[in-house]
């Protein structure tokens, strides 16, 4: 029963790695664009890209929300 509760953690912090930020993305518009390809590729028709894009140039944070959603701070508003 551990091993199968360690393989589903496991399973999730997999998943959310491919989520709306990318870790290793410095700048507001860098997120956006990853943002925007990655929800692209799951057909996904109403990613918060633009939303996360704007509050990312006012506050230097790229937040999402949902499945996928994650929050990066200290992020270069350009």
């Amino acid at each position: 029963m551990r091993i199968l509760a360690g393989l589903i953690l496991v399973a999730v912090e997999l998943m959310s790695s491919n989520s709306f930020a990318r870790a290793g993305a410095k700048t507001c518009s860098a997120n956006r664009a990853y943002c925007v390809a990655e929800a692209k590729k799951r057909g996904w028709t109403k990613p918060q890209c633009a939303e996360a894009f704007n509050r990312c140039m006012h506050t230097g944070e790229w937040a999402t929300t949902g499945p996928y959603g994650r929050t990066v701070g200290n992020v270069q508003r350009q």
